[in-house]
């Protein structure tokens, strides 16, 4: 309730008006005004007034005709700022209309809110309480419609009826990680780049490296391979999309034949089925023709059947496609994309020494900005980084001679491979590789910067029985 501290009359030409000297007031008060004879006489009272805004104001004077009895109107919308994940501001916004017997509307003093999803929650003093600019900081957890239940109270004192306000929160745009297969997000909004393999039974599966412990879930059936028989004996490859698109698309070629496939990613069309198919399907396949050799063709294939490596970088070239490597003979080629799928005219990068051993894609190991290669001696398990330059001036591309960064012996640790930096360290300035383990283990070897850490236990027994890892 509010107070008056010495009310007093003043007559002003012929009429007599109550001024507030003092005071505040958060309920209405009534006054008469009448007119004032000359011999102090009174005349007959004109009307009542009300304060019409339940407080003080315009110099504490009355107003005429009605109090303010109307109750405010919350909007059944409201608008988020962010996206699903953010902690971003809600906007609640709402109405308090003139009243319906004259005189002007209050105006909302605050509104008040519940997550509980229980409107009677708002009474009795519940809820939590909010300016009247209609703002509170808010954490969409998910993307979606959204359900807040709101009341507002004007200054009057008037209350409206508790109001469902529904907002939609846009799910958060899926950023482009080479190398991501899924596009989940970890728990920060993340995304990690994904390991596939080729299990015993010939399918190809899938290892998120969001996850730790990562749970494997089916890339491809066995009948989605290139043979449409199994992924056994089949060099697979993954790094950026051939659309444009954020996720892998994957590169596949079975050892000894004449094909190279490309599988467009099925998430990236909406039509994936994780449970039951996975990401690769052969009805999204597509026949990459052998490109005709330029210059320096020396031992060049008219076919891909002498592809004993292959990995796919990224983008080398900085055109916005992916390209390949391939390692044929022990030569090693690169491959630039055109922007139909398919590849341009090759270059003879390395002619002699790529043969016996591992060719792996570890993306920009360097912080140059372009896709490196790592190499791994068969025989010594020397682990080589290769930084690869690409001259823009004559559109070539060239690796300077390999630098030791580590020993991964092929014996103890047969299969490997680079999904970029998955361990997040500091400044994700060097890549890591994963291995699997001659004791049915799969581990990773954290990038540093003099070379690779220990090997850490990322996921227990089954792998002796994978052929690939990519």
């Amino acid at each position: 309730m509010g107070y008056f501290s010495n009310p007093r009359a003043r007559t002003v030409r012929g009429i007599t008006s109550v001024i507030l000297a003092t005071g505040l007031i958060t309920s209405a008060f009534t006054a008469t005004a009448q007119a004032a004879g000359a011999a102090g006489s009174t005349g007959a009272k004109t009307h009542r007034c009300h304060d019409t805004h339940g407080r003080p104001g315009d110099g504490g004077r009355c107003h005429a005709p009605g109090r303010d009895t109307t109750a405010p109107v919350v909007d059944g919308t409201a608008t988020f700022d962010g996206v699903a994940g953010d902690t971003a501001t809600l906007h609640i916004t709402g109405t308090d209309p003139v009243p319906a017997g004259g005189g002007r509307a209050s105006g909302i003093d605050h509104f008040t809110y519940t997550l509980s999803g229980d409107p009677n929650d708002l009474y009795g003093g519940g809820g939590t309480v909010i300016p009247a600019d209609g703002t509170l900081s808010f954490h969409a957890t998910t993307w979606g419609t959204q359900v807040i239940w709101v009341q507002a109270t004007d200054r009057a004192g008037n209350q409206s009826r508790p109001t469902m306000v529904t907002f939609y929160v846009v799910d958060a745009p899926i950023a482009s990680t080479a190398g991501d297969i899924d596009g989940v997000r970890d728990a920060q909004g993340r995304t990690h780049p994904d390991l596939v393999a080729v299990d015993a039974s010939g399918a190809l599966r899938l290892y998120p490296t969001a996850e730790q412990p990562a749970t494997p879930g089916p890339a491809a059936e066995p009948a989605d391979a290139p043979d449409d028989t199994s992924w056994t004996d089949t060099l697979v490859t993954h790094r950026l999309s051939t659309s444009g698109a954020d996720l892998d698309d994957l590169w596949a070629h079975t050892q000894g034949s004449s094909d190279l496939y490309v599988y467009v990613n099925q998430a990236t069309l909406h039509s994936v089925d994780p449970a039951n198919g996975g990401y690769y399907s052969r009805a999204r396949r597509h026949a990459v023709s052998r490109p005709g050799c330029a210059t320096d063709c020396t031992g060049y294939a008219d076919d891909w059947s002498q592809v004993s490596s292959m990995v796919a970088p990224g983008d080398v070239n900085q055109d916005g496609t992916p390209d390949l490597f391939t390692v044929e003979n022990g030569r090693l080629w690169f491959f630039p994309a055109n922007f139909f799928g398919g590849f341009n005219a090759p270059q003879l990068v390395g002619a002699t020494g790529w043969g016996d051993g591992d060719l792996i894609a570890p993306g920009d190991d360097t912080g140059d900005g372009t896709p490196d290669l790592w190499f791994r001696d068969t025989a010594s398990g020397a682990l080589l980084r290769h930084p690869v330059v690409y001259d823009a001036a004559t559109r070539t591309v060239s690796t300077s001679a390999g630098t030791r960064i580590g020993t991964v012996d092929s014996t103890g640790y047969p299969l490997v491979a680079s999904v970029r930096d998955v361990d997040g360290a500091a400044g994700a300035a060097h890549s890591d590789l994963w291995s699997t383990g001659a004791d049915g283990n799969l581990y990773s070897w954290a990038g540093t910067d003099t070379g690779l850490g220990a090997p850490v236990l990322k996921g227990s027994g089954g792998w002796t029985a994978i052929t690939a890892l990519a």
